[in-house]
């Protein structure tokens, strides 16, 4: 690694440790959420300046009204199992999950391709910037890195890797297995956390699985990470690794953690 590469990569980290909030999507999509929980995700969303509020598309135009001239966003998850509505008017952005298990097989690529398709002409009728939400925790790595190559086949703006909606089958399947073989087999089958999503995504958007796209300048959708990140040194991580954004609901906790251990070590270098 050049002393360039490594100055870029060390900026990069500094950034993300001192804005992190930029680059989470504040999120409450609980299909139970009531009036007084949205305005609750608004207020903290203005506190601490995340990016975006993620919600169900029932409450955009609430939203859209308190956070009115903030600057943070709107996104809506359009057609996800919580959503009650597929109201857009109010929205910046829309997340939208397709059935991409079982993209491998021909049946199973015809259809995430129609969906796509309908994706795309959605983007064309709303003109909002799209996040193919794939779902990862339940699909195959093959799924994974197929569904993302026809994502940017399509031009839509961002593959997002899950609702955070589902149980990961890798954890599934090892909590039940005690084989040491079965076990090697779910490893290589299924991914295994955020960081193995993420890696499986880049392969998608490189060509034959090593070359980025962007390095030849081709379209490439960019990357959101979502579903049970809770530690900010996680998020920092996937961000450093690649993701553009963060969907997360335990937004405040880890900013309020970064904070706090960034004030220890700082005590602590004071007391020596």
């Amino acid at each position: 690694m050049t002393s360039n590469s490594i100055l870029s990569k060390n900026l990069l980290a500094s950034e993300y440790m001192k804005h992190l909030n930029k680059y989470i999507e504040h999120t409450n999509i609980h299909p139970a959420a009531k009036k007084a929980d949205i305005l609750n995700l608004c207020f903290e969303a203005k506190k601490y300046q995340f990016r975006s509020v993620c919600v169900n598309p029932e409450w955009s135009m609430l939203c859209k009204e308190k956070l009115r001239d903030t600057g943070i966003k709107i996104v809506i998850v359009y057609n996800f199992p919580t959503s009650k509505s597929r109201e857009t008017r109010f929205a910046d952005e829309i997340d939208l999950l397709v059935q991409a298990r079982g993209c491998s097989t021909k049946e199973g690529r015809k259809k995430l391709e129609k969906q796509l398709q309908e994706a795309k002409q959605l983007k064309f009728n709303t003109g909002l910037p799209i996040k193919i939400v794939i779902e990862t925790h339940i699909l195959i790595k093959k799924e994974i890195k197929l569904a993302t190559k026809l994502i940017t086949k399509y031009k839509l703006d961002y593959v997002k890797s899950s609702t955070g909606l589902y149980n990961r089958i890798h954890k599934i399947l090892s909590d039940r297995t005690k084989d040491p073989k079965g076990l090697q087999i779910i490893d290589k089958a299924y991914s295994k956390n955020n960081f193995e999503d993420l890696k499986y995504i880049k392969k998608g958007l490189n060509i034959l699985g090593i070359i980025p796209r962007k390095f030849l300048f081709m379209y490439t959708p960019k990357i959101k990470i979502a579903g049970g990140i809770t530690y900010y040194k996680d998020a920092e991580n996937l961000l450093q690794l690649g993701s553009d954004l963060l969907g997360a609901s335990k937004g405040i906790k880890m900013i309020i953690d970064q904070k706090a251990d960034k004030a220890i070590e700082e005590y602590k270098k004071k007391d020596k």
